[in-house]
């Protein structure tokens, strides 16, 4: 994730400027307002440890009206009409998480969107053995998540590399409208290399996608980034001034890179976003950070214009918000409501 680096850029930048500044005639002002600012950037920081919900913070239980929510809609079983033409596009779906989020947030997504993957694995280290768990040998702390996903990327190329057409790696507080991603990728061909999300123009030459928007990678993407970038080491993880974290998203982005998959766009015909770094009502209301618009390939929108009508994905969901969003997607109508059917178009 790069958005912790964002964080210490921004930090960087604001206390040079009050470093080389005249206005501070005294010393002591001057430590006054760096020590300000320095708790500003810890707050920051210590909020972007609690959403990723280190091992040794408190996690959340889900209410006891989450749990049978959840409990209700798995116990129907429904089966979901998948539209004829998408049909055929196979996901594999690499969703990380941890083990303290294993049961409140990781349950919430298995119980919504992941059913509707082909194949759908979670991917962290833990002593539980299940056919849907990618065990991987990594502590979980935030400069390890690259080596979770090489890891578990490893694994379904050796194990999996039939099953699919296409993988998307997403988070376990991602939601993921499944139809509108195979409705995106009906068109592709999976037999050729291609890397699809919200685009970051930041750190690669290509640019990388949000990991937490979620990313899609062709099948024979995977193939080419495994056997050359991976098997060739020609993109080891090195420390790095700018990303001191390695993030994930923006490790794989410069692999992908360097392996020669073409980053593709997914804007829609009217060159809206499909996929977003952040929960729709932030993209509604305009509350997005200021690097997403320095940072965005595309010209970033907020506000009706904000999101495509076939957006894929939304990042920092909670189980909350997840199981409402999933509820009025599949289980309300709007009586005498007919929108303009552009299916047909890519």
């Amino acid at each position: 994730m790069a958005i912790y680096s964002a964080i210490r850029r921004k930090t960087r930048k604001i206390m040079n400027g009050v470093n080389s500044a005249n206005c501070c005639k005294s010393q002591w002002i001057c430590r006054k307002i760096l020590s300000v600012l320095g708790l500003i950037s810890a707050f920051s920081l210590f909020g972007y440890v609690y959403m990723y919900n280190w091992p040794g913070l408190q996690v959340a239980e889900l209410t006891p009206g989450i749990r049978r929510y959840i409990h209700e809609i798995t116990e129907r079983q429904e089966s979901l009409q998948t539209t004829p033409s998408t049909k055929n596009v196979r996901i594999l779906c690499l969703i990380l998480t941890i083990g303290a989020t294993l049961k409140s947030r990781a349950s919430v997504v298995n119980a919504t969107w992941a059913r509707r993957c082909d194949r759908h694995f979670y991917v962290l280290n833990t002593k539980r053995r299940s056919p849907d768990i990618i065990n991987t040998p990594f502590e979980e702390t935030r400069y390890n998540i690259v080596h979770k996903v090489k890891f578990a990327l490893n694994f379904i190329y050796e194990n999996e590399i039939e099953a699919f057409d296409w993988l998307l790696k997403a988070d376990d507080d991602t939601y993921v409208i499944m139809e509108n991603l195979r409705f995106l990728l009906k068109r592709r061909d999976s037999k050729k290399p291609a890397y699809l999300g919200f685009h970051f123009n930041k750190f690669v030459l290509s640019g990388f996608m949000s990991g937490g928007a979620g990313y899609v990678i062709s099948n024979s993407a995977l193939r080419q980034l495994v056997e050359f970038g991976f098997n060739q080491e020609k993109c080891p993880v090195v420390p790095n001034e700018e990303d001191p974290e390695n993030g994930e998203d923006v490790e794989i982005g410069r692999c992908l890179n360097i392996s020669g998959v073409p980053a593709l766009s997914s804007l829609d015909e009217a060159g809206r976003e499909r996929f977003h770094p952040y929960p729709v009502q932030r993209h509604l209301l305009g509350s997005i950070p200021e690097f997403v618009f320095e940072w965005a390939k595309n010209p970033h929108k907020v506000g009706v214009e904000c999101c495509s009508k076939y957006s894929i994905s939304f990042h920092y969901m909670d189980p909350s918000t997840i199981l409402l969003v999933d509820h009025l997607l599949y289980r309300t109508s709007v009586l005498g409501l007919s929108l303009h059917d552009d299916s047909t178009r890519q």
